[in-house]
This record gives structure tokens, sequence and C-alpha cells, in this order.
């Protein structure tokens, strides 16, 4: 059993199919499949900036009470957590913001600071959508996407709220030729924390 599944209505879901998104999510989270489920379950709703936060919401505000969490993308402004947690009903200890803008980065020492008082107790690298902003390649061995890392990890450290950096960066097939970077990249997250 996993620690935790995110379910995503936000990269993983075309723009003309959300609201089916939404609707397999609130369907399945009021299921007797979910009902005995032992993992610890989040929705990854769209960012604040789109038009589809206010239904992600709305979905939230109905499954909030079975104890499942939030993953708020490409979080930049101090005001943005907390304003999705009271609209939501989401408990902080259940939200994950992910800093991967560089204005979220920016801004990483106020935001944290801010999250931990709400009593948010981890946040999120999104390591993918930092490297197109950056118009970069997504890959750890680059000296900025390392210092970004390591600058979150301290800051981390400093505001005493846990880091999550995903081992998934490679999604492999069963005949896939990368499990030995996946490996890798797995030992290196258990490594780090």
């Amino acid at each position: 059993i996993p620690d935790a599944v995110i379910v995503d209505l936000e990269d993983s879901i075309p723009p003309n199919q959300k609201e089916v998104g939404r609707q397999l999510a609130h369907d399945f989270f009021h299921s007797s499949a979910f009902e005995s489920n032992a993992c610890t379950w989040f929705i990854k709703v769209n960012d604040t900036l789109t038009d589809y936060i206010a239904d992600d919401i709305n979905l939230m505000k109905t499954v909030a009470h079975k104890g499942i969490g939030l993953a708020l993308p490409k979080v930049g402004q101090i005001d943005e957590v907390q304003t999705v947690l009271s609209k939501s009903g989401v408990e902080p200890h259940l939200c994950l913001p992910t800093i991967e803008t560089l204005k979220g980065f920016e801004q990483r020492d106020i935001l944290l600071a801010n999250w931990s008082q709400l009593g948010v107790k981890q946040f999120v690298f999104g390591a993918g959508d930092m490297s197109y902003e950056l118009d970069i390649e997504r890959n750890y061995s680059l000296s900025v996407l390392n210092f970004i890392f390591v600058s979150l990890l301290i800051s981390a450290k400093i505001h005493k709220i846990n880091f999550i950096d995903s081992p998934s960066r490679f999604i492999p097939t069963k005949d896939s030729t990368c499990h030995a970077e996946v490996e890798r990249e797995c030992l290196d997250v258990f490594r780090n924390g």
C-alpha cells in the first residue's frame, strides 16, 4: 500500500475533460471502493489563477470530511493556501502546496513561514514546471536545479516543514531501459530525507 495517492485534476486532465475528471473523483471518493482503502489520498486541484479552481474547491468541499487532502500547484502568493483551505474545508495538515514557479521560489521563505503558522506540515517541489519555466532540461545534475532543490531544502529545515521531492521523475514501463535511473533517484530521495 502506498503512503499516499494523488488524484491529479490539473496536468493529467485536458481542459475539455475537467468536469468529467471532477465527477469521476467525486464518484470514487463517495464509493465503497474508497471506504475500504487504507492510504492517504490527495486531490491535485488546478492552480488559483485558472478558471477551474472554483469547481475544484466545490469538489473538495464534498470530500474534505473524509480526510481527503488537497495538493495545490504553482503557489506563488502568500494568501493562496489560506484562501483555498478556508473555502474547501481541508485541514492544513492535509494540504500539499507546490513550489514550481520562479515566483514561488523567490517567495519561498515568506510562503513557508506562513504555511508553518497555518499548520501545513509539508510542501512539494515541482521540478518539471520549474524546468519548463527556466527553459532547461529537467535534470538534477544541472547546477541551477540543484541550487533550487538545496535552497528549498534549507528553507524547509529553517521553517520546520517537510520537503517532498517525488522520485517519479521518470515513469518506466515494464520494458523501459531507465529502471537503473529510477532506482538511483529513489535512493537519492531516501538519502536526502
